[in-house]
């Protein structure tokens, strides 16, 4: 059996961690179904050097990948969400009454004073 070399490890692990199946990285790095279930079981142990830390995340990992994949959301839109989502509740808002900013911001007549109402909330919280 040929040995791997790092580089090709490394695709493998990325590939999986992207939430492909074991038959889909087999095709796309040109190697064996068992030979990616070999690489993930060594991942899952630890004997990446670079993923020693993550040894006990691995499956969460891969589950959070497969659910942005479903809700087809990619890693910069949920960084973006979380972003807001945290400026909102430094804010003291409920992140549950977003639902209701539309509104609010469209009764302030233009995007002027939309914004302006939007930095007020800002001034007021950063008092």
């Amino acid at each position: 059996m040929e040995k791997l070399s790092t580089k090709k490890k490394s695709t493998i692990v990325r590939q999986y961690l992207s939430g492909l199946s074991y038959d889909e990285i087999a095709t796309a790095s040109n190697v064996s179904k068992g030979t990616v279930a070999n690489v993930v079981t060594e991942l899952k142990a630890g004997n990446f050097p670079e993923a020693i830390d993550l040894g006990e995340h691995i499956d969460l990992l891969r589950e959070l990948s497969l659910e942005l994949k479903r809700l087809n959301l990619t890693p910069g839109q949920c960084a973006t969400g979380l972003t807001v989502l945290t400026r909102i509740t430094e804010c003291g808002l409920d992140p549950a009454d977003i639902g209701r900013w539309p509104l609010i911001l469209k009764s302030a007549g233009s995007d002027d004073k939309a914004r302006e109402f939007v930095n007020m909330i800002y001034a007021i919280q950063d008092v």
